[in-house]
Order: C-alpha cells, then sequence, then structure tokens
C-alpha cells in the first residue's frame, strides 16, 4: 500500500505497531524499534498508537535489563542458510571468509560483518614462542601462564564491568598490540578471551569463547552490571570440539574444569554477537546513540537470540527513553533465560518505579540471597528502604554496600541520594563529587553534581561543572541548549575555558530546572543560587534524565531530581 500524500510504499512493524514510508533503495526498517525482521507490507490502512511513554523508572538501580515474546519481541527473527557449509550451532574454529558470508547471509548490517578473532604478527609470534609441548592441555596451560604473567607485570589489568569503558572493545591481536606497546590497557573478561583463543587456534588447539555464568561458591556475580557477560576459553582435548573441556580465565586468573563451573561453550557467531552487545553498551551510554545500539542490539540478536545480556540491553535503552512497558516485556523475557541477581535487581527497579515498594524488597532480597556480596543489590536495597522511610536501615545497606565495592560509582550516586534525604547537603556534595570523579567524569552525574554546587551555593563549581559537562563532544543538543540556558549571559563556546566572571554577575535564579527538577517551594537565599534539595524518601523514582532518540531527553518528574542510565547507570560490584 503507498502513502497518499508522497506516494511511497508504507510498512507497518508487527513488533511495535508502527507504520511509516521507505525512500526508494532503502531498506525498510522500523524508525521506533529499529528492526528491519519485523516490518510487513501495509496491505490497508492501519490504526496505530504510540506506546505509552513518559513513565519514569528509579534513577541508580536501573543497570536494568530484559527481554519478553510476546507482541513486542523478535517472533519474526529469521536465520537464513548459509551458502557455505557452515553451521552456526556448531563449535569450532571458522574460516573468517566463511565465517564472513554466512554473517552477510543474515542480513545485518555490512559495518557488523566483523571478525573479532583476528590475530596480529605479534600475537601469532607471542603464541609460538609460549606454545609448550605435550597435550592440548599442556599447551593451553603454557599459553595461559605466559599471557597471565603479563597481568602480574602490569602490563593490562582486568576491567570490571561497573559501567562501560570509555574506548571501543579490541579485537583479539589488538590487545596483544596495546599491551607490547606499553599502553596498560583496562580489559574486558570478552577481550582477553578472544586474545587466548586466537593464540591457542594459532597453535593447533581446539579452542573456543565460552561463556561463564558462575564458578562455585562465589558470592558475587561475575558481571556485576549485568549487561556484559563473562567469558573465558574452553579447549578440548585432542583436535575436535567435542566431549568435556577445561576453562581458562584470564580476568579471573583461575582455570576450571568444566564440570565444576556454570558456562557454555559459544559458536563464532555467537561471539560476534557479544562483540556487538559490547559495542551497543558504548553507544548509548557513552555516545549517547542509542538508535544506533539499537542497531547493533538487533543484528546481535539475530546470531545468539537468547543471549541475555543482549536482552538486557534493549530493556535498558526503551526504559530509560520512557517505554516502561515495553522494557518491562523485555525484562520479563530476560528473567526467562536466566533467573540470577542481576536481573532480580533490574525486576525489583522496575517494581519500586511502579511504587510497589514491598514487591521491590522481595525481589532484591531474592538476589542477597543468590549473592550476598553483591553491593549493587544491598545498595538497591538501601534505595528501597528510604523510599519506605526506613532511613537508617538504609544507611547500614548503603555502608555495606560500600565496604562491598568501594569502587562502584553508582554506590555513590545512591550515597548522594541518601544525603539529599537528609538535607545533609555537604556530604551529598562529597558523595556527587565522588561519583562524578570515579565515572569517568560521566555527564549525567555531572548534572547531579552541578545540582548539589546550586544547592550549596558554590556558584563557581556549578558553573565549572556545567561547562565541563558542555564541551562533551556527542552531547545531545537539547542539553547543550538547556546548560547554555543556565549559563545565561555567561555561557561560553567550547573553546573557551571556565569563566572567570566574579560571582555576583550569575543570575540570581538559574534556571537549572529543566535539567534537574526544583522543589514547589522556593528556599532561595541572598543572590546566590539554591536548587531545592529533593525529597526521595518520598518518590525517589520521579524526576530523572531520560533518554530520547539517539539523544538524551531531560524529563524532570516530581519531587527531584535523579540520574539517567548513561555512563553511571551501568554498574555493579565485581569480585
Amino acid at each position: 500500500m503507498t502513502d497518499k500524500t508522497t506516494g511511497l510504499p508504507r510498512y507497518r512493524c508487527v513488533s511495535c505497531n508502527e507504520t511509516f514510508t521507505v525512500k526508494p533503495g532503502k531498506k525498510p526498517r522500523c524508525p521506533h524499534c529499529m528492526s528491519i525482521h519485523s516490518v510487513e507490507p501495509v496491505e490497508e490502512k492501519q490504526s496505530f498508537s504510540l506506546p505509552p511513554w513518559g513513565k519514569y523508572v528509579i534513577a541508580g538501580v536501573l543497570a536494568i535489563g530484559l527481554c519478553v515474546a510476546g507482541a513486542f519481541l523478535f517472533m519474526h527473527l529469521r536465520t537464513t542458510a548459509s551458502p557455505v557449509t557452515l553451521d552456526p550451532a556448531a563449535l569450532g574454529a571458522v574460516d573468517p571468509k566463511r565465517m564472513s558470508s554466512y554473517l552477510a547471509e543474515q542480513d545485518i548490517e555490512e559495518e557488523n560483518v566483523i571478525d573479532p578473532f583476528v590475530s596480529s604478527e605479534a600475537l601469532d609470534t607471542f603464541a609460538e614462542k609460549h606454545k609448550g609441548f605435550g597435550s592440548g592441555q599442556g599447551r593451553a596451560g603454557s599459553l595461559y601462564k605466559a599471557l597471565l604473567a603479563l597481568k602480574g607485570e602490569g602490563k593490562y589489568k582486568p576491567f570490571v564491568p561497573r559501567q562501560p569503558r570509555k574506548d571501543e572493545i579490541r579485537f583479539a591481536g589488538a590487545l596483544l598490540d596495546a599491551i607490547e606497546t606499553g599502553d596498560h590497557p583496562e580489559a574486558y573478561s570478552l577481550e582477553l578471551a578472544l586474545m587466548l583463543a586466537a593464540a591457542a587456534r594459532h597453535v593447533g588447539l581446539a579452542a573456543v569463547v565460552a561463556e561463564v555464568v558462575d564458578y562455585p561458591g562465589l558470592q558475587a556475580p561475575l558481571d556485576p552490571s549485568g549487561s556484559f557477560g563473562h567469558f573465558a576459553v574452553a579447549v578440548y582435548d585432542g583436535g575436535s570440539y567435542e566431549g568435556s573441556y577445561v576453562l581458562y580465565d584470564l580476568h579471573q586468573g583461575r582455570t576450571q574444569p568444566d564440570d565444576q563451573a556454570t558456562s557454555v561453550p559459544l559458536t563464532d557467531a555467537q561471539v560476534v554477537a557479544q562483540v556487538l552487545g559490547h559495542q551497543a553498551v558504548r553507544l548509548v551510554a557513552v555516545e549517547f546513540d542509542a538508535q544506533e545500539s539499537l542497531v547493533k542490539l538487533e543484528d546481535a540478536l539475530i546470531l545468539d537470540p537468547d543471549a541475555v545480556q543482549l536482552h538486557t540491553m534493549r530493556a535498558l535503552i526503551y526504559l530509560t527513553s520512557g517505554g516502561l512497558d515495553e522494557g518491562e516485556e523485555e525484562l520479563r523475557k530476560a528473567l526467562q533465560i536466566r533467573t540470577d541477581a542481576q536481573r532480580l535487581v533490574k525486576w525489583g527497579a522496575i517494581l519500586l518505579a511502579d511504587d510497589e515498594e514491598q514487591e521491590a524488597r522481595e525481589q532484591i532480597q531474592k538476589a542477597i540471597d543468590l549473592k550476598p556480596d553483591y553491593a549493587l543489590a544491598h545498595a538497591s536495597l538501601a534505595m528501597a528502604l528510604l523510599a519506605a522511610g526506613e532511613v537508617d536501615e538504609a544507611r547500614h545497606e548503603l555502608d555495606l554496600a560500600r565496604s562491598l565495592d568501594p569502587d562502584d560509582p553508582l554506590i555513590s550516586v545512591y550515597e548522594t541520594n541518601y544525603w539529599m534525604a537528609k538535607q545533609d547537603v555537604a556530604k551529598a556534595m562529597k558523595a556527587a563529587e565522588m561519583a562524578f570523579e570515579k565515572n569517568f567524569h560521566d555527564p549525567q552525574t555531572g548534572l547531579l553534581l552541578a545540582a548539589i554546587y546550586g544547592r550549596a551555593g558554590e556558584s563557581q563549581k556549578m558553573r565549572d561543572v556545567l561547562q565541563e559537562i558542555r564541551q562533551h563532544e556527542n552531547l545531545p543538543q537539547e542539553i547543550m541548549d538547556l546548560i547554555d540556558a543556565q549559563l545565561g549571559e555567561m555561557s561560553v563556546s567550547l573553546d573557551v575555558g571556565p569563566s572567570t566572571k566574579p560571582e555576583e554577575d550569575l543570575p540570581e535564579d538559574p534556571n537549572i530546572a529543566a535539567i534537574l527538577e526544583e522543589d514547589e517551594e522556593d528556599d532561595s537565599t541572598g543572590d546566590k543560587p539554591v536548587l531545592d534539595m529533593p525529597d526521595i524518601g518520598e518518590k525517589p523514582h520521579e524526576g530523572f534524565l531520560t533518554g530520547k532518540g539517539s539523544g538524551l531527553s531531560l524529563s524532570p518528574g516530581g519531587s527531584g531530581l535523579s540520574l539517567k542510565p548513561g555512563g553511571s547507570l551501568l554498574s555493579g560490584q565485581g569480585q
């Protein structure tokens, strides 16, 4: 069916009921959920309604994720048969050309046809030098120990994914190149697994990347964020990819027989999916590009439809864009795939956002029962307790979370909320400063800090933070405009340093309301800019920054300010 106005063909997305037109020569893609596989031509005039935007999810507890079957998900995902004899369900190293051919046949974007196992001259040389002798496990152990020794020498550091790393994920050879050139990289577990797997394959070992769900006796999740997963290398005896295997985990510095760990060996196509997932997290949290992130996730889910981390991220994007109902559906799907502590905490966040405080506490407590040392679970419980007015109990849980993981920036955000509820501006400021520093000076955390500086009358500090945020090269235009409005006549260009104008030049009542929610009462004193402190103990989920489209829009709620999941949202607790 063609549009009567434009004459262009019309399509409908069966997932989200969006209808749209497509220009000649363009691939039909839903502009709402970015799907290409749930799109069909409109045979007759369709009526549709937009999803219910505008419901907000609690700020901190949002290390969110999940997926659901049903009308909104991937019921129409399909995997096209490959023209080559590559079985995507078969384990084993696949020739890059055959893999590229297979990936292209899946109708994914050209830029997502990648080979994360690509080696380098340095990695091949390293593998030859340290391949050892004897059995397959003997040679694998030799490679593992040699790469682990580099960690011991401080040449690389395992990165615990409390939030996404600022730089791109590296492929196998690129990681060793960075190590040997003295970059001292912080590495995801997936990067380390790719490097070891490529080295092992170079010397003829039957090696694949495996997702490690859990090791015996661990009291906290391997992936505290719930959005990345944890990976090691599974090496099989002999030349076949059958039978038992041994896990070699460079990130954790341990080896484990397969019967002593909960793990899942992955096909190379599934590994590509996980790499795309890591890229998607960075796109939405660092680059503020939710639309491109959704494209990555859809392509990744074509290759691995049951990857819980991918569903988790898709839900996160919908939730932080205001699509709470869609996000809830995604989260239920993720829980069906894997009911673990990370996803229970996220479900508790959803419940808390819906004012289901008692049920939220029950879900978060289940997460703590599974993983007693999961810092994010304790911090999330603190927010639920604070919402119920149980301030002393909330303080206890926050102290426990801090002792379990002092480096998690999200705990500092929660502590900021706590001290704001207590009306202790000085301590709230200190906690927000710590969150800003630990979270790579994330713009969203900076907005929280700027609000507190304003409340404390720290005009120069507030201006400096806003100007620093303004210089973020990928900051959405609407936030730039709001910051410029806040700075008023003293707004500066990106290439100019902090203003040195005297504090008296500040507007008497800076309009930060569009960025950070003000209370209805006017507590301003004198000429100093004052932002009322939010009473988050009453409704902690209201008034946080929410994403929209490819950027970040600002949608204050009722009682105060909170934080959108960007860099700081993908947070959790490590080992």
